[in-house]
């Protein structure tokens, strides 16, 4: 088959979608839909050149826009999988804005903001950073 022909590319493209069928990971869906441009430049005319090009913007336009939705989508899922986030804790030390609170009958290591939480007083987590938990005053709620 001619790779120059608006066939190859076309076939191509349903090979690629098909095994996105498979994959589940969107990156194939980009490069069928990618050759499917390439293929249609090609049957409408367009030189191979151009149709080469077309097909690698819409890939690059293609990959922009996955990357953009999976990063909003991961920050989106930690913070609703975080079933921690807004309980209480009880700080054990605090030495300049760093120390432990207690939480779920275990000491973690943490951070205040602001950074003049006593010990004794109570906190709320509002995020955390590897096992380091970020520690909020009562009032301030959830943000840090």
């Amino acid at each position: 088959m001619n790779p120059l022909s608006p066939t190859f590319w076309l076939l191509l493209a349903i090979a690629a979608l098909v095994a996105e069928f498979f994959t589940g990971s969107f990156y194939l869906l980009v490069v069928a839909c990618a050759l499917a441009v390439i293929g249609l430049v090609q049957l409408l005319g367009g030189p191979p050149a151009a149709a080469l090009l077309a097909g690698s913007i819409a890939g690059l336009a293609g990959l922009a826009l996955l990357w953009r939705v999976k990063r909003r989508r991961g920050a989106r899922r930690a913070a609703i999988d975080d079933p921690d986030l807004g309980q209480p804790v009880e700080i054990v030390a605090n030495r300049d804005g760093h120390g432990t609170v207690r939480y779920r009958g275990a000491e973690w290591q943490a951070d205040f903001e602001p950074a003049d939480l006593a010990a004794g007083t109570r906190g709320l987590i509002a995020g955390r950073d590897g096992n380091r938990l970020k520690i909020v005053s009562p009032t301030q709620g959830s943000t840090p």
